[in-house]
């Protein structure tokens, strides 16, 4: 009889861990630590992606990065200021577009300023002054 409370207290410290609280994240949600990392990860940190942007951005040979100010808001990326042509603007968006994280891209902001875009300007200038 004096067993009993060995084993007792045998299978209270196995059944201990099986007990505990779950681990949780910083929002408070349940976690499985074994589960394997989310292929989409849109849930990235703004800064996270911010830093991604631009560093695609500098290793790109297309896009000048100190021309492109990007701002981040939930995943979605803002890109303003200004880019040598089409293809840089392309590029710039295409290049944000595949970074992780990045949910949207809003380009609005984002001008062309190569010297075919002002000859463009121009002849629709011209073509409305003659009118």
């Amino acid at each position: 009889m004096k067993m009993t409370p060995l084993f007792l207290a045998l299978g209270l410290a196995m059944a201990a861990p099986a007990m505990a609280e779950p681990p949780r994240n910083s929002q408070g949600q349940v976690v499985n630590p074994r589960a394997e990392p989310a292929s989409n990860t849109a849930d990235r940190p703004d800064a996270w992606v911010l830093t991604k942007v631009k560093t695609k951005f500098a290793a790109s040979s297309s896009v000048k990065a100190s021309d492109i100010n990007v701002n981040v808001t939930d995943g979605r990326v803002l890109l303003t200021g200004t880019v040598a042509d089409h293809a840089a603007h392309h590029e710039a968006v295409r290049l944000a577009k595949e970074t992780e994280g990045v949910k949207s891209v809003d380009d609005s902001g984002l001008r062309v300023t190569g010297s075919a875009t002002r000859e463009l300007e121009e002849q629709h200038r011209d073509k409305k002054n003659k009118r």
